[in-house]
């Protein structure tokens, strides 16, 4: 059966868009990103379990086991791009003290989109693995917002590309 070319790349488009990526937005604090393909987002009761502290991040997306996971917290704490390096030195003394088996792999304050970012990363160990971060911080509208891209050791590498184009993906409006 022939079918005309215009209903092909239909199809094609469809196709594409099913299985592309979805943005997710947070209105109020004027943010957006696209998760990783494949990722859905945490409830409530499964963030308690996979970050039983208190300082929990507010959202979070991950993949089928969430071995991989990005982070996203808006918060209500003021920040300036001037004080990044301010927290970058805190973390600096702070992490070591409470994060087991810490290995820096890169400290810096550094520029994306326009937009300075704090950005950590490290490895460490968890209770059960052990793990690969990227965080970012930045000053937006006054408050700190912090993205953390975390993956277990032996998943980082499979995903490293599609956790690098999600940080890429972010957009904050003023």
């Amino acid at each position: 059966m022939f079918l005309p070319r215009h209903l092909i790349a239909v199809a094609i488009t469809l196709l594409f868009i099913s299985f592309s990526a979805f943005a997710v937005e947070f209105k109020e604090a004027g943010i957006s990103f696209e998760p990783p393909e494949g990722f859905t987002e945490l409830t409530k009761d499964m963030l308690k379990i996979k970050f039983p502290g208190a300082n929990r991040p507010k959202f979070v997306y991950g993949n089928e086991d969430f071995s991989v996971t990005v982070a996203v917290t808006p918060s209500d704490k003021k920040a300036s791009k001037e004080n990044l390096k301010e927290i970058l030195k805190a973390m600096e003394k702070t992490y070591p003290r409470v994060v087991p088996n810490l290995v820096w792999v890169k400290k810096e304050v550094t520029e994306f989109n326009g937009q300075t970012w704090l950005h950590l990363e490290l490895t460490s160990t968890a209770i059960d693995t052990d793990i690969h971060n990227n965080i970012y911080m930045t000053s937006h509208r006054g408050k700190l917002v912090a993205f953390n891209f975390n993956a277990t050791k032996e998943m980082y590498k499979q995903y490293k590309t599609q956790l690098e184009q999600s940080f890429n993906s972010i957009k904050l409006v003023k």
